[in-house]
Order: C-alpha cells, then sequence, then structure tokens
C-alpha cells in the first residue's frame, strides 16, 4: 500500500502544509477553522468513499483468523506437501458468473502485488471476455477444513493462432506458498488446450509493486521467448508439460452440453 491511499487529517494549516511537503503523494485535505463544518468538508473531498462489498469483503475477519491456525499448523510439519495435504484443500473452479464477477473484478481493479500485468479490465469487459469462445476465463475459489479462503484467484487466457496467451493471472498473497500456482498453471494448460492451443505463453510487465512474481514463469517450467518493450514474454510447450501431482483436489463445472 503506498501513500497515495493515506489521508492525513489536522486542524492546523502549518502542519497540513508541513506533510504536504514531506509527503507529496499523501491527501491532505483542507479544513475550516470552524470545527463545525469538517464534516461537510470531509464530504467534500470525497476521499472516503465506500465501495460495494463482496462476499469475500464481509468474511475477511474469518479469512485472517483462519490464516492464523493455518501458519500455526504449519509450523508442526517439515514437508510443504503433507502441511497441504493435512489442511484439506479443495479449489473450485468458476466462470465470471453473477456469484463470481463482483469479487473478480475486485481483483482485476485492486490487486497490485501478484499481478502479471496489471490490465485493468471493466466489468463490461469481463462480461465480454466470459461470452468469447476464443477466451478462456475463470476464477478459483479455494476452501480447506479450517474455513473458506473465497475466490482468490483469478485468469483470463486468449487465443492468438496456436497460442493461449495470458492476459491476466492475478491471485491473493494470502495463500501464497501453497502450491496454488502449480495448480493455476495446471489449470491454465487444460484450458489452453481446450481452445485446441499448442503452447501457454505468459507476459511480465513489471512495476513498482509486483515484483514478487518477477520470476514466477521460469518457476513454473516457462522458457524466456523474447520481449516486448518493457513486457517480459514466457513459453510452455504444451505437448511436453506433464501434470504434477497436487495434494489439492479441484472441481470443476459440469461441461455444457
Amino acid at each position: 500500500m503506498g501513500l497515495d491511499s493515506f489521508v492525513f487529517l489536522d486542524d492546523t494549516a502549518f502542519e497540513r502544509s508541513l506533510i504536504r511537503t514531506a509527503f507529496p503523494a499523501m491527501q491532505v485535505p483542507e479544513l475550516s477553522t470552524d470545527p463545525a463544518d469538517f464534516v461537510s468538508d470531509l464530504a467534500r473531498w470525497n476521499l472516503f468513499e465506500g465501495r460495494s462489498a463482496t462476499a469475500e469483503d464481509l468474511a475477511r475477519l474469518a479469512y485472517y483468523q483462519a490464516d492464523d491456525q493455518r501458519q500455526s499448523l504449519k509450523e508442526k510439519f517439515h514437508g510443504l506437501d503433507d502441511f497441504i495435504a493435512e489442511l484439506g484443500m479443495e479449489a473450485h473452479v468458476l466462470p465470471f458468473d453473477s456469484y463470481a464477477l463482483p469479487r473478480v473484478l475486485q481483483l482485476v481493479q485492486r490487486s497490485n502485488q501478484f499481478n502479471l500485468t496489471t490490465i485493468r479490465h471493466s466489468e463490461a469487459d469481463l462480461r465480454q471476455l466470459a461470452a468469447d469462445r476464443d477466451v478462456a476465463a475463470f476464477c478459483i475459489r479455494l476452501a480447506d477444513r479450517l474455513g473458506d479462503n473465497g475466490i482468490i484467484a483469478t485468469v483470463i487466457l486468449r487465443k492468438s493462432g496456436t497460442d493461449a496467451v495470458v492476459d491476466t493471472w492475478i491471485m491473493s498473497c494470502r495463500v501464497l506458498g501453497r502450491r496454488v500456482e502449480d495448480l493455476t498453471v495446471q489449470l491454465m494448460a487444460e484450458k489452453a488446450r481446450e481452445l485446441g492451443c499448442r503452447r501457454l505463453v505468459g507476459r511480465y510487465s513489471p512495476t513498482t509493486k509486483n515484483g514478487i512474481v518477477e520470476n514466477l514463469y521460469p518457476q513454473q517450467g516457462f522458457a524466456a521467448a523474447g520481449e516486448e518493450g518493457t513486457t517480459r514474454l514466457y513459453s510452455l510447450d504444451l505437448a511436453q508439460y506433464q501434470l504434477q501431482s497436487i495434494p489439492i483436489i479441484i472441481h470443476e463445472p459440469e461441461p455444457q452440453s
């Protein structure tokens, strides 16, 4: 989270000026000399406008409490797969439907760290992509015996000739280190094959905030495939890709007839 996410309030003009000079990115609203006007002043600046809450927003406290339990459990195991197996993780692969779309939009618009391309699709864009026969768009809802993590990842693949290009890959940092990245690549490979593609092409556009995924594609077995400006390209030959043994149960929707 950057300083542009913070608001500094003070009833002294000198203090406000000092903070504006020291931290130009921080929001420092001007306030009246009369405290009775503070509420109307803040309303005029419109800095605390609430957004609509998704199911994940409302359950966020329970998610973090369960994460504390997971961390305590992890410390009892020496091997990652043993820990994951003990958690009893289940991944539900979902389309961009009316249930998932609000959370998908939230991930696309707000995620900065685990975000390979930082493309900010609108709700209309997401609906259009979900209906496109040359696009594979899905999200992942993760649960385990300690609770529901909610929708924690979203992926958009675009067919381009015999390539499936990763337009968007976003994941919640809360689930890092539980092999969800491995699972997601496996699902992407599956969806790319369903699109009739031979190669999965990943794109990484570096920003000041997404350095944690700089080496994600090489770590997942992708080969370097050149650059487009500042964007790095990586490729995975689907004929050579082999499914991994991942101790996560996958639930996918029934195919539509």
